[in-house]
């Protein structure tokens, strides 16, 4: 969630316009935008100055390059505060805290193309060494760079912790920019999703291939890694799988006892059920298909009864590898999926043809 929070950020328009306006005012180059691990989510290598490309160019000067960054990240991650410092070429780099519902969830790096203190020809000498570059091109750079003075760095400080000041209310309205466009989107997917199917259901000639098509469709709706249909043989009181999309096509027509697992269990209660984690959930139960080291768990569950005129007809789920919380749009969905596909299929015989050929 954070790492996502971060990357929102970066393209968020607002933040484009203050990164012109840091460079127009400081001439501050953002270079790399870590999480508070200092694993990078964004980087702008096109930002880095001539004399730093010469340098990061050498497995030698990249090193010396990247500590100085790091030592800048430490200070600010222990501080939550901006740091401005010297980096080895010469040049004033900076970090500045990312901070979202008072957590540091990343930092962001940069440089200044100025020195704090005049680039002499020894630290040239060093930089041409380190870089394998002719002493008088890293010469000529230095002189285009400027040195300033504490008083000046005071104030740029000044003007980074402003720049961290503004970046939480940045982030609540990233975040609820693309909360409101996954709303959107989902809703316009949910959408699709019911047109399909009520396209199919007005045809009821072939059940199995509405059933497959509704599976289909809620997987792709959904976004999850599969979905299934579990019909109840009202003789036996068992449920067979006689459609999925994501199980292996093997599942097909595996028998589940009322009672027996996250499948059973719905059908006894007659309940939705939403688990976030079946592998911690003792009513799970696995289904045994295929070799077992190509078998996946399904962790995050979410299972409707298919109901008809107060009458128990199966199961209808989605499930993701990871763990997942359900809201109450997925809910409600699969909800009316249900709703309207048991209303079809609720005569007996056309169930029973269907549960003979999945168990045959």
């Amino acid at each position: 969630m954070n790492d996502d929070a971060l990357i929102r950020l970066v393209l968020d328009s607002r933040w484009q316009n203050i990164q012109k306006t840091l460079v127009e005012n400081l001439n501050a180059q953002i270079l790399w935008i870590n999480n508070n691990l200092d694993d990078t989510i964004e980087s702008f290598d096109e930002n880095y100055h001539e004399i730093c490309r010469f340098l990061r160019n050498n497995p030698d000067g990249l090193r010396k390059c990247q500590k100085s960054h790091h030592t800048r990240f430490q200070d600010s991650k222990r501080s939550n505060q901006p740091a401005l410092s010297a980096c080895y070429c010469g040049l004033l780099g900076f970090t500045i805290p990312v901070v979202s519902e008072g957590k540091l969830i990343g930092i962001i790096g940069g440089y200044i193309p100025s020195s704090d203190f005049p680039i002499t020809i020894e630290k040239c000498a060093e930089i041409s060494n380190v870089s394998k570059t002719d002493i008088k091109e890293i010469i000529d750079l230095a002189k285009g760079i400027k040195h300033i003075s504490r008083a000046e760095q005071r104030q740029i400080l000044r003007q980074l912790s402003w720049f961290a000041g503004i970046l939480p209310s940045m982030i609540e309205w990233s975040n609820k920019v693309y909360l409101i466009t996954e709303i959107n989107n989902r809703y316009k997917s949910y959408m699709s999703c019911l047109d399909k199917v009520y396209d199919q259901l007005k045809q009821k000639e072939n059940i199995k291939e509405l059933l497959d098509t509704v599976t289909e469709k809620v997987k792709l709706a959904m976004s999850v890694d599969a979905s299934s249909i579990y019909i109840l043989n009202q003789e036996s009181n068992e449920l067979i799988l006689v459609s999925t999309a994501g199980l292996p096509d093997s599942a097909l027509g595996h028998v589940i006892k009322v009672g027996e697992g996250i499948i059973g269990y719905v059908a006894q209660t007659q309940s939705v059920l939403t688990i976030e984690d079946a592998t911690k959930d003792t009513r799970a139960l696995r289904v045994v298909t295929g070799s077992s080291l190509k078998r996946k768990i399904y962790r995050s569950v979410l299972s409707v009864p298919l109901i008809s005129n107060d009458k128990f007809i199966g199961v209808i789920d989605a499930r993701t590898y990871k763990t997942k919380s359900w809201d109450q749009s997925e809910i409600d969905f699969l909800m009316l999926i249900s709703k309207h596909i048991a209303d079809v299929i609720q005569p007996v015989e056309i169930i029973k043809p269907l549960l003979i050929s999945q168990m045959a």
